[in-house]
């Protein structure tokens, strides 16, 4: 059964557009960790905080709850930022978020995550290179509760969000046209998939019985 709340998704723009892909730090297996443009990121999640206090369509509690949801990821960014500003006095690296990514063109492919953020944004693209798979198993047995996918991104690999048992939400463009097997595993009955009107994301919400909200 459909679940009627605003989407959040409507952050994914403002959210990647104004990531900045700057190279701080290779691994040895090929990753790479990309930084943020916490300021405008912010600013932009605050912006979206206003528009919903002023929308007089929702339910109150809908309209609280996506509030809720939008909060918390600004304070995640927050503390993320004051970290990277206590490691930049320091001289030393910034470590998150950490999504390991293979190149291939121009073209990037995530692989893992190494962060310990429960709200993640999967990046537009990091270090100049598109982000526009997500590898099979790639944030499998992560702790992540909530997701938002950057419009860019068309495919989400086999078992990409197994195992996941804090996972509430997905944001997922319409630029998506594949979706393997059990990508979100199965039996997360607290998943909401938000996705678009006759979007490759919607009908697989519907093969697999997930609850989703068309945006």
């Amino acid at each position: 059964m459909k679940k009627i709340a605003l989407a959040i998704c409507l952050t994914v723009s403002l959210l990647l557009c104004s990531s900045c892909a700057k190279k701080t730090n290779t691994p040895s297996d090929g990753g790479s960790v990309p930084t943020i443009d916490y300021q405008s990121t912010i600013a932009s999640l605050e912006a979206q905080i206003i528009e919903l206090q002023k929308n007089q369509t929702l339910a109150d509690s809908e309209r609280q709850q996506k509030i809720d949801e939008l909060t918390a990821v600004i304070e995640s960014l927050k503390a993320e930022a004051e970290k990277n500003d206590d490691s930049e006095a320091d001289n030393s690296v910034n470590v998150t978020p950490a999504f390991k990514y293979i190149i291939s063109g121009t073209n990037a492919t995530l692989t893992g995550y190494t962060g310990n953020e429960e709200n993640i944004v999967i990046p537009a693209s990091v270090d100049g290179y598109r982000v526009t798979a997500i590898a099979d198993g790639a944030f499998e047995n992560s702790q992540i509760k909530n997701v938002i996918i950057s419009d860019g991104v068309t495919s989400i690999g086999w078992f990409a969000f197994n195992g996941c048992t804090s996972l509430r939400s997905v944001t997922i463009p319409s630029s998506v046209t594949s979706i393997g097997y059990l990508a979100f595993g199965e039996g997360l009955e607290t998943l909401t998939v938000y996705c678009h009107s006759g979007s490759f994301a919607l009908a697989y919400a519907q093969s697999y019985g997930l609850t989703y909200t068309v945006i």
